[in-house]
């Protein structure tokens, strides 16, 4: 059974993590399946086969110096997952532990060839993202969420593309307050936030540097998170902070789900 005991000194160990992730696996009566290469290292995911309409997308681990998403979606499927996979039917998921293996290994923002992944998906020939495109091939979610930290942050701050629903953006900052207060800054990356949150509502258009968040809106999902944490503050309240972001947009969607509104 996997322990929730956070080891910072191996926030980096890529096989330490794949090795809980077996645990949380088998606890839950699924699959960690390799789907990719990169850098040397398989990239995996864990997937329900219960249809491809709905659901819940969660990634982790695209830039490699960014290890509080990885821990914190581990820490959040080692409690919930084997309940969740109980249901009938069960929640539909597809989880991504860490997309960025060989960055995470080496603390790096990009790939072993310098790439940063969240700026290229638009493009198919370089791993892991055409495989996790094709991955996705047929699939809608419900909500998609990416996991991220910000070594500028002052604390928790959130992306939102919402194509049809009430935002929840704030509802899951004020959520997250227990671990980590909110970024007050009024513009970060050139963008304008309110309270944390940078809200964006019906359709986007493409943009050069193509991030995995806005390819999952615009072909794959109605509402998509991006969350960062600060990643300069401590690494048990980052993981917290990720792990609650989790808990309450599950807690969310599964109302949603029993309202019939899907």
């Amino acid at each position: 059974m996997e322990t929730l005991k956070l080891e910072s000194q191996r926030a980096h160990d890529y096989r330490h993590l794949i090795a809980r992730w077996r645990g949380v696996a088998r606890a839950a009566g699924l699959r960690l399946e390799a789907f990719a290469q990169s850098g040397g290292y398989p990239v995996y995911c864990l997937r329900t086969r219960n249809g491809f309409a709905g659901g819940l997308y969660i990634s982790a681990g695209i830039h490699g110096d960014e290890p509080a998403g990885c821990e914190g979606l581990l820490r959040w499927a080692a409690r919930h997952l084997p309940r969740l996979m109980r249901r009938l039917p069960p929640l539909p998921i597809l989880l991504l532990p860490c997309l960025n293996p060989w960055g995470l290994i080496h603390n790096r923002r990009t790939d072993e060839a310098g790439n940063d992944l969240n700026r290229i998906f638009n493009r198919r020939d370089i791993s892991p993202v055409g495989e996790l495109q094709d991955l996705l091939v047929g699939r809608c979610f419900d909500l998609a969420l990416h996991l991220h930290e910000d070594y500028d942050a002052q604390g928790n701050y959130l992306y939102e593309l919402n194509a049809e629903r009430t935002s929840w953006g704030h509802q899951l900052l004020a959520r997250c307050r227990a671990a980590l207060p909110i970024d007050g800054r009024r513009r970060i990356d050139k963008r304008r936030f309110e309270a944390g949150l940078y809200l964006r509502q019906g359709a986007v258009r493409p943009i050069p540097e193509h991030p995995e968040a806005l390819h999952l809106y615009r072909a794959h999902c109605p509402h998509v998170f991006t969350f960062e944490t600060p990643s300069e503050f401590d690494l048990k309240r980052r993981v917290q902070a990720q792990v609650l972001l989790i808990e309450e947009c599950t807690r969310r969607l599964l109302r949603l789900r029993r309202s019939s509104r899907f």
